[in-house]
């Protein structure tokens, strides 16, 4: 909770607002989507949520926010800092004594007056007058209109609509539209959208073999319905900040675009009280079908940098709409060597066409409003373009085998430096010198000049060559086109990296290895291999990387796997949603470790021509494009954001689905119609669900102010928008949710408080703990069974002694288990119980390490041997000895937690009066790390080998070479890892995936299987 002045008398010390009573302000301030609270949305997003941490002191600092509804905006309180930037500090969720530091810029976005907000437009549609007494018109009601709905997104064909119609069941609703044609019409004419225009398109003297058309909306538009649409109220950033982890300011944290080095300064160029609007823009040519050949679109996305990264990516928010579908025609009577070079002047010349509003904007500001109409006055300048390696090259404007990033080339492209940054204004001016002596026009020549004097690839006005900030600054290529994490890194290593693997250990010996790994539920399992996939996907790409360092371990030289493991390592460590000073200087190392030991792929053979050829050269672009990330981090903040990922799922929403049910002639129209219907019925949706809830956006969102309702109504208003509100935004995207463990646990424990146990299985088959969430099913795999035939089954003797063990200590220390120590003698002892329920698994679920939200949940096994698995099926976790330790993140050796195994799920069913114990069991067997020697002083420590980075572990064994296994409280569970066994130089042709965790005697404790466990086990690193 934002702590406020000690009486605030009504006002919200943020936005000025007037209310009732105090608990109305705090209401107001702490509601997830006041405008007054999201200063709090980039820090609370590299740490769980607050409300699930028991750590969480709820003493943050409250500030002013720039989405204040304030005209003008005062300076932060006098207490909270002396600089002449406000700095704001907030507890992190993540750790009690961290502490993050936040510079504000100090020319603060204004608000300049009011103008018309969401439901003012709406409410000024041609049909306004129509809606007063039905506000569902051009439907009858509120179902006929859900059904209309339905129909529309469905995908159905004229005739199947038309079919579906005349149904006599649903010709018995006596709807008001009767054919899919009437439908059509209905839909069309629902409030508007941003319009869609067309263009005829031509370069003088050069003929194509249809009329180039451009399809495209007013990007103003577009950006004037994101500003304005409900959704996204309360989760814009229009100020820039610098984030710090240290009260001195060392350790900068970048996250969202306005943490970055590139927001402050394109802020620090803009008038007082200026707000900046950062455009990202993404474009790639897709085929629009399977079925027929020849039919490529090249669509053009827009979005803005001000929203959360999670909020762009996220397709069921509909925050990349399509602006543009860039021609793709074909050249009559030009020589086949130019088509490329006109081809890429008519794309730079369509985005000048799209682009020019925007352009006007940036450099003189536009007055806009959001959804409650507040107008600020916003500046656009182009902050990223999210585009693959070709495209990129394109857009730079240089030639084939060019760095678009720097002046590398070719053959320095495997360079260990990066080479000076290739600058826009100098390939303005390269241009312009060839141009002085040669027509642009006269193309094969020009090109030719510019290609083989600077590397360019003729397109003589750039679309970027005028988009300039205020102050007159140019946009730069070498900035806005930014790290793309899955062409750059992920496509990258499945094109280089594995196969680099594949033949230095051999296709038989890595397929076997990757064969033999015990499968984990929810990930793709390899049981034939990787040597010979085909159709490979960006999610086998991740998928391969899980393993591979682990995999290759033993069987290739020392270097070769250092250089295999510094590049997972340069990946894993870029991808974090936020990323501080010592990161990048990971990121940074990683990547000098690759070049001093790249020579050992060359040695081995591993780098290879189409021809089979052994290379002697690492002319790679995407290895040069390494170079560049730790710089654009600091410009534009973590490099995930730019992935192009949600704009390739995009294009399904915005290109494929549209294009099912054309005639295969007229792609552009009926696309542009399609998605024209689809984005009028979602903000109809929005505009009604309002109306339902009340009509007033404002104090729907952010709770009444003087003169509203009663504040338990306005709370149970809030209540069921948000309901409402959650089922417009799936809308048109996909309907799974993520499953949330934390807030079912909770929920489940307010119902018991609530209600009692009546109906409700014990104990609760869903809890929680600071740190994960469990679930077992309702229904234990065996209801009633004795410790002693469990222990038959489950093959494990000495369950009876670990029983007597663990409850003979539970009363002394109550918080505090671990697994090992010696076995105790309890000859007269008796345990409370004689019979257990049992469970196979288990789902878990933990918090993800650098955002606010949590993982999806991962089930772990403890199934006992059977016809399938002949020695069972177990997943292996990190426990904790001491479950109130706040501490996250583990010390070099691991101490404070074991690394176990788990055999057995149970719950005792106790024969009288259930004590005071832990819920839930587990009977896990432990691995011990194997010590590592130490350079300096030459000694033997429990370190990560320091080859793979990985800790290497084998099974801890008893005097009497039993192996170690205890009792231990679910609730000690930190988090699932995975093993993977060692197999060294070669694979042991005996083991397969149901038995190598029981024979093998060596395992590695992957610390790659998840970018979660990289980022808890990195403090694990010495």
């Amino acid at each position: 909770m934002a702590s406020v002045p000690r009486s605030l008398n009504g006002q919200c010390p943020s936005c000025k607002k007037w209310f009732e009573t105090d608990t109305s302000v705090l209401r107001h301030m702490n509601h997830p989507r006041s405008s007054c609270a999201t200063w709090r949305d980039f820090l609370e997003s590299i740490s769980p949520p607050a409300q699930r941490s028991p750590h969480d002191r709820s003493n943050h600092t409250s500030h002013n926010d720039d989405t204040s509804n304030s005209d003008n905006h005062t300076s932060h309180d006098d207490d909270t800092s002396n600089s002449d930037e406000p700095m704001l500090e907030i507890d992190a969720i993540n750790g009690p004594d961290r502490v993050y530091h936040e510079d504000v810029h100090p020319n603060v976005p204004h608000v300049f007056g009011s103008g018309a907000g969401f439901v003012d437009v709406f409410k000024s549609d041609h049909n306004a007058e129509k809606r007063r007494d039905n506000i569902y018109y051009p439907f009858s009601s509120k179902g006929e209109w859900g059904l209309a709905s339905w129909l529309s997104r469905s995908g159905l064909s004229m005739r199947a609509t038309d079919d579906f119609l005349s149904l006599p069941i649903v010709q018995q609703l006596s709807l008001s539209f009767t054919t899919a044609k009437t439908l059509r019409s209905r839909m069309e004419d629902l409030p508007k959208a941003p319009e869609w225009k067309m263009q005829s398109v031509s370069l003088a003297g050069y003929e194509t073999a249809k009329p180039v058309i451009l399809f495209y909306r007013d990007p103003l538009e577009i950006i004037q319905a994101l500003l304005r649409n409900p959704i996204f109220e309360g989760k814009w950033a229009f100020t820039a900040r610098k984030v710090y982890q240290d009260p001195d300011r060392q350790n900068r944290l970048y996250g969202d675009w306005m943490t970055s080095d590139g927001a402050w300064s394109a802020q620090s160029t803009l008038p007082p009280g200026g707000t900046l609007l950062g455009i990202t823009l993404s474009s790639d040519k897709t085929n629009i079908s399977i079925a027929t050949g020849d039919r490529v679109a090249h669509p053009l996305l827009l979005t803005l940098a001000n929203l959360p990264m999670d909020v762009r990516m996220k397709s069921t928010y509909h925050a990349l709409p399509l602006i543009a579908l860039l021609p793709c025609p074909k050249f009559i009577g030009l020589k086949k060597s130019l088509h490329g070079v006109m081809e890429n002047r008519l794309v730079h010349h369509c985005l000048d066409i799209v682009s020019a509003p925007l352009k006007q904007v940036a450099a003189n500001g536009a007055f806009m409003a959001d959804s409650l109409g507040r107008i600020r006055c916003f500046f656009t300048p182009l902050v990223a373009y999210i585009v693959d390696t070709p495209e990129a090259a394109v857009l730079a404007g240089v030639g084939g085998k060019t760095s678009h990033l720097t002046l590398a080339s070719h053959k320095t492209f495997g360079d260990h430096f990066r080479h000076p940054t290739r600058l826009g204004r100098v390939t303005l001016a390269q241009n312009h010198v060839v141009s002085q002596y040669i027509d642009p026009w006269d193309l094969g020549a020009y090109a030719k000049e510019v290609q083989q004097r600077f590397r360019l690839n003729g397109v003589h006005l750039p679309f970027w060559r005028d988009w300039t900030l205020p102050d007159g600054t140019i946009t730069e290529p070498g900035e806005f086109l930014t790290p793309e994490p899955l062409h750059h890194w992920h496509k990258q290593f499945w094109d280089h990296d594995a196969k680099w693997c594949i033949r230095a250990v051999g296709n038989g010996e890595i397929d076997l290895r990757f064969s033999l790994l015990q499968p984990c539920v929810g990930f793709r399992h390899f049981k034939l291999g990787i040597s010979s996939l085909k159709q490979v996907t960006g999610r086998d790409h991740r998928n391969v990387q899980r393993y591979i360092v682990s995999i290759i371990a033993d069987a290739v030289p020392k270097d070769f796997a250092l250089c295999i493991r510094s590049l997972s390592d340069f990946r894993y460590l870029a991808q974090s949603r936020s990323i501080d000073s010592h990161t990048i200087a990971e990121i940074i190392n990683a990547l000098t470790t690759f070049h001093k030991t790249k020579q050992a792929i060359l040695d081995a053979g591993a780098r290879v021509g189409k021809a089979k050829n052994p290379l002697n050269n690492f002319f790679i672009p995407k290895l040069e494009f390494f170079h560049s990330v730790a710089a654009s981090i600091s410009w534009s903040g973590a490099p995930i954001q730019w992935s192009a990922d949600a704009t390739e799922r995009a294009h399904i929403d915005v290109i494929k689905v549209p294009s099912e049910n054309t005639n295969n002639g007229q792609y552009g129209p009926h696309i542009c119609r399609h998605l024209d219907r689809d984005e009028k019925g979602r903000l109809f949706d929005l505009a009604t669900a309002i109306h339902e809830a009340g009509g007033d956006l404002e104090s729907i969102l952010y709770g009444s102010a003087v003169g509203g309702d009663d504040e338990e109504m306005d709370d149970e208003l809030n209540v069921s928008w948000i309901a409402e509100l959650d089922t417009i935004i799936t809308t048109c995207g996909p309907s799974r949710k993520q499953v949330d463990l934390f807030r079912t646990a909770d929920a489940l424990v307010k119902r018991v408080a609530l209600d009692g146990t009546t109906g409700i299985p014990q104990p609760l088959r869903t809890f929680s703990t600071p740190w994960a969430a469990f679930n077992v099913n309702r229904k234990p795999d065996i209801s009633r069974i004795s410790i002693d035939s469990l222990a038959e089954i489950y093959k494990l003797p000495d369950l009876r002694p670990a029983l007597l063990d663990f409850f003979s200590q539970y009363l002394e220390t109550p918080s505090f288990h671990y697994i090992g120590g010696r076995r105790g003698t309890h000859p007269n002892t008796q345990l409370p119980f004689t019979d257990v329920l049992v469970w196979y698994s288990l789902r878990m679920q933990t918090y993800s390490s650098d955002e606010k939200s949590v993982t999806d949940p991962r089930r772990l096994n403890a199934i006992p041997p059977c016809d399938s698995w002949s020695f069972g099926r177990y997943d292996t976790a990190l426990f904790v000895h001491d479950r109130t330790d706040p501490a996250l993140s583990p010390d070099v050796g691991l101490p404070g937690y074991d690394l176990a195994q788990i055999r057995l799920i149970l719950y005792p069913i106790w024969d009288g009066e259930p004590p005071e114990a832990p819920s839930y069991m587990v009977y896990a067997q432990r691995f011990d790390i194997v010590p590592q020697a130490t350079p300096t002083p030459p000694t033997r420590a429990a370190i990560p080998d320091p080859t793979t980075g990985l800790y290497i572990v084998k099974r801890a064994l008893r005097a009497n070479k039993t192996r170690v296994g205890d009792i231990i409280p679910l609730s000690h569970c930190r988090m699932p890892v995975q093993l993977v066994p060692r197999f060294g130089a070669e694979a042991d042709r005996r083991l397969t995936n149901s038995n190598s965790m029981e024979w093998s005697k060596e395992f590695f404790l992957n610390a790659y299987f998840d970018k979660d466990i990289f980022q808890y086990l990195r403090s694990a690193r010495p």
